[in-house]
């Protein structure tokens, strides 16, 4: 997947990685500066981008994926 056809901000991308790793909207915002309402905007925007893309993004889990699959977040190492 190409990170280009979804076309997110580099703030969108900031806002992506810190929740698709687990944070909360409110820990994002504090971390951002931004609002929680804020956060959660972007978050709404970010789902509509990859579902325009043919990559939807429902859950956080998905948009756990999804950040993995554009690069955005480190490949966790397994445990051998």
């Amino acid at each position: 997947p190409d990170l280009d056809e979804v076309d997110l901000s580099p703030r969108q991308q900031e806002v992506l990685s810190l929740y698709a790793s687990g944070e909360s909207a409110d820990r994002v915002a504090r971390l951002t500066g931004l609002s929680t309402e804020t956060v959660n905007d972007y978050v709404g925007r970010i789902r509509a981008k990859y579902a325009a893309a043919g990559r939807p993004a429902g859950t956080k889990v998905d948009l756990y994926r999804r950040a993995l699959e554009d690069g955005l977040l480190p490949i966790p190492e397994r445990d051998r």
